[in-house]
């Protein structure tokens, strides 16, 4: 894990609580396994989160979520990181074929720093709901075929606890959003968009300090949020405004 900070520990933590602001439509478990099903919508409210193992026969378990996803018509796919139990669930993965996809880093930061590191440029409005706005700006009608704009909302609206659907406004016109979601002490940050007229104006800046703001009046004093290795310009924003390497996580998908 090159690069990154966290130990298993903090990495089961903040595994637990990422499952909480993305969730799945349905949930089953297998051998202490979470797995999640939501129509196919995103790799991760359509996996498997191995943070626990009850034991048994390693090969059978995987066997056993294989038929469960492909019963739905999925293809049956893994969340992984070096806290993935059993311990050899990786390995025995790649052995049955399973590919990796979606490599990513999730980064965490001081709510505090945050928010000094982001003064805003223009007014952030914060609403517990993901009104239409919010969606057709977090996901446009013009995404590929597949996309699935109503069922990411629908996932979006299943979220509990406090919950902060962002958008900026610059010049009277809406110009990005942006999600958070306190999880115990913590708070995710998610679906951070600048619509491409707005790019580097400060909008996703803004977007992070408003909720680095919200996130510490609602009890959370830590963010956390999941990027892609392939998204360097995000990665540069996010160091800049606090965030640092915790650890990666990847897909086994087959």
């Amino acid at each position: 894990m090159s690069g990154a900070a966290a130990g298993p520990g903090l990495v089961r933590l903040l595994e637990g609580l990422g499952a909480a602001p993305w969730p799945a439509e349905m949930q089953e478990t297998v051998r202490g396994w979470m797995l999640g099903f939501t129509r196919g919508v995103t790799r991760r409210a359509n996996s498997v989160i191995p943070l626990s193992w009850t034991g048994g026969e390693l090969e059978a378990a995987i066997a056993e979520v294989e038929a469960r996803y492909h019963g739905r018509g999925l293809p049956p796919c893994f969340k992984m990181t070096e806290a993935a139990q059993p311990s050899g669930l990786d390995a025995a993965l790649k052995a049955r074929g399973y590919r990796v996809e979606g490599r990513s880093w999730v980064m965490t930061a001081d709510a505090a720093v945050t928010a000094a590191r982001c003064p805003a440029v223009a007014e952030t409005a914060i609403a517990p709901d993901p009104d239409p706005l919010w969606c057709s700006l977090a996901w446009p009608a013009d995404r590929p075929a597949g996309f699935e704009a109503d069922i990411r909302a629908g996932i979006a609206g299943r979220i509990g606890g406090p919950r902060a659907f962002a958008t900026v406004i610059c010049a009277g016109r809406p110009a990005g959003v942006a999600l958070g979601a306190v999880v115990g002490e913590r708070c995710c940050i998610t679906a951070v968009s600048t619509l491409p007229a707005f790019r580097r104006r400060g909008v996703a800046r803004t977007a992070l300090g408003a909720l680095a703001e919200w996130a510490t009046a609602n009890g959370a004093r830590r963010l956390f949020l999941q990027v892609e290795e392939n998204n360097p310009a995000a990665i540069a924003l996010y160091r800049t405004t606090g965030f640092g390497r915790a650890y990666d996580y990847w897909y086994r998908v087959r």
